[in-house]
């Protein structure tokens, strides 16, 4: 069951720092 939150907690990580990339790279591209 551990596990299971480890893996939501990288997920989630990762989303967000998807969002950051995605926002930086519109910054640069404007």
């Amino acid at each position: 069951m551990k596990t299971v939150t480890t893996w939501q907690k990288i997920i989630y990580n990762s989303k967000k720092m998807f969002h950051c990339l995605d926002f930086w790279k519109n910054e640069f591209a404007a």
